[in-house]
């Protein structure tokens, strides 16, 4: 008896399991496609595996926190690109110098503001440092000629504000961290660092 031949393409892995057809060479074959039924996948951080088979659909959850100024800059997650900025809080003592340096922030910050509270015979007194990445700071000296400077500190009771610059090694701010003049030695301060 010969071989009987049935129009159509149809092969057992491309019908579902559970079913038969026949196709080409195959009469009342058995299916051996999974039927995977309904697949709903949360995200994570690990990748998922959608397996080989059928489905009858499902869903991948998303989440309505899923936005840009929710994740930080320079950072993407499913393709959102970070717009965050970076905040840092911290305490530091500046150095016999009086230079307050921090390391270890992970971003270059755009804001910087460091505070201490001195406390002296005549009464105390505040210690602090201001830096802006986008501003520079004025200050008008007896001569009345404008210097512009990196940032500006201030330490005394009734003292003037002091601008400096930054010069790499001595004061600077980085991706890394920041070392700025304070002008009070080792004292107890808290920073804010904004990236």
């Amino acid at each position: 008896m010969s071989q009987l031949y049935v129009a159509g393409t149809a092969l057992p892995s491309q019908v579902l399991t559970g079913t038969t057809f026949s196709a080409g060479t195959n009469y009342n074959a058995a299916g051996t496609m999974p039927n995977n039924g309904s697949l709903n996948y949360t995200p994570g951080v690990a990748a998922l595996t959608i397996p080989l088979g059928y489905t009858s659909g499902g869903t991948i959850a998303g989440d309505a926190k899923l936005l840009a100024a929710n994740i930080i800059a320079g950072k993407s997650i499913f393709g959102v690109a970070g717009t965050a900025n970076r905040f840092v809080k911290g305490t530091v003592t500046s150095d016999a110098s009086g230079n307050v340096t921090v390391s270890g922030l992970g971003f270059t910050p755009l804001y910087i503001m460091v505070l201490s509270q001195l406390t002296q015979a005549n009464g105390g007194y505040s210690a602090t440092i201001v830096y802006m990445s986008t501003d520079k700071y004025q200050t008008f000296p007896f001569s009345g000629v404008r210097t512009d400077y990196d940032y500006v500190y201030y330490t005394g009771n009734g003292g003037s504000v002091i601008g400096s610059n930054l010069d790499g090694t001595n004061s600077y701010v980085n991706g890394t961290g920041f070392k700025l003049k304070l002008g009070a030695n080792s004292i107890a301060c808290t920073y804010i660092a904004i990236g």
